[in-house]
């Protein structure tokens, strides 16, 4: 028999702290929001995570990064949750995901990548 995986508390002042930045559109702790989050595509892979980020622009992140950092809280990145190795998938991690950033905004021709993007 396994045991289930349990996930550490989340601070309710890292929450507090993540909800001034990112505004109601970008936290997310309700279990049905999270879920599309938590399993691959292919149904192969299933974690869990009591916290859904969605930044709007890279400003947004850089500002829930730092703010994990100081709680020292573990975030999983998501691009589009596609990945075939398990490696967008949280086990208690917050989840970090860039969907709302979904537009262009500069194009560094020069090193032939993007450098803003925005929703």
């Amino acid at each position: 028999n396994e045991k289930p995986l349990k996930m550490r508390p989340l601070n309710p002042e890292l929450v507090q702290a993540l909800k001034e930045v990112l505004g109601e559109r970008g936290v997310f702790e309700n279990p049905d929001e999270i879920a599309t989050h938590v399993e691959d595509w292919r149904g192969n892979y299933k974690g869990y995570s009591a916290l859904l980020l969605k930044p709007s622009s890279t400003n947004e992140v850089a500002a829930a990064v730092r703010i994990c950092a100081q709680y020292n809280q573990p975030i999983t990145p998501q691009g589009g949750n596609t990945g075939l190795v398990n490696g967008g998938i949280p086990y208690g991690e917050v989840i970090l995901s860039l969907q709302r950033m979904n537009e262009i905004r500069d194009i560094d021709i020069h090193n032939n990548r993007r450098s803003r993007m925005h929703s």
